[in-house]
């Protein structure tokens, strides 16, 4: 299996930790790496696109885990989902219990990414990659700004704050207005007007962008973000 990976723990409480994968579509796949109740839900998955990201949607989170519980293997762990398709942990070992830490996954175009923190820290973790119709839709919900890397990062911003709040998009999209909103070399921040306990940061290289939604209270090294795609 020829992927490449980039692990990193984003403080040093070992409390959060992100992994990303690049992978492509025709790679070998190995249900070696999965629980049984992970095989039995992706065997019955037919379109070959999910089938690659819900596989390596799992590895991702599997590894980001396993930066903040290295005793654990792959098989320790199952990610599984709430009714309302909020993944979660179900952990097959003994005095590391399941509900202690909190889950964030996104993949898009061959990149799988996943945020991991312990369950008193809110994380939301989103990738996207720039296309036309993507940018003409951002535009009308974000009429005041105009310059792609702008629409991209508030556009991913927003979709790691509903995933922090694990509610998805069920307000009008104002709700989610950002605020202080800055961006320079690459890197964006923003707070969110009517969310005040959470801050965001995202670095966009070349077409792509990944975001990362934590409680204010949790700081996020930009440099560190940054390495997570330069280490790719």
């Amino acid at each position: 299996m020829l992927i490449k990976k980039s692990l990193i723990k984003l403080n040093q409480n070992n409390n959060i930790a992100v992994a990303v994968l690049a992978f492509s579509y025709n790679e070998s796949l190995s249900n070696d790496l999965l629980t049984h109740d992970e095989k039995e839900f992706f065997s019955n998955i037919s379109y070959n696109k999910r089938i690659y990201e819900y596989y390596f949607g799992r590895l991702v989170a599997k590894n980001a885990l396993q930066l903040l519980e290295p005793s654990l293997k792959c098989k320790d762990i199952a990610i599984l989902k709430k009714n309302n398709g909020v993944p979660i942990f179900k952990i097959n070992k003994k005095k590391i219990c399941s509900s202690i830490w909190n889950l964030s996954i996104s993949h898009s175009n061959g990149i799988a990414a996943a945020i991991v923190t312990n369950n008193n820290i809110s994380c939301g973790i989103d990738v996207e990659f720039w296309n036309q119709n993507k940018m003409d839709a951002f535009k009308r919900l974000s009429p005041s700004y105009n310059d792609s890397n702008s629409l991209l990062a508030l556009w991913s911003l927003k979709e790691s704050l509903v995933k922090a709040l694990k509610t998805g998009f069920i307000e009008k999209f104002s709700q989610y207005r950002s605020k202080n909103f800055q961006i320079k070399n690459g890197l964006a921040k923003c707070c969110f007007e009517n969310y005040k306990n959470y801050n965001g940061l995202a670095y966009i290289y070349k077409d792509m962008v990944i975001s990362i939604v934590l409680d204010k209270n949790n700081y996020i090294p930009y440099k560190k973000l940054q390495n997570i795609w330069i280490n790719l």
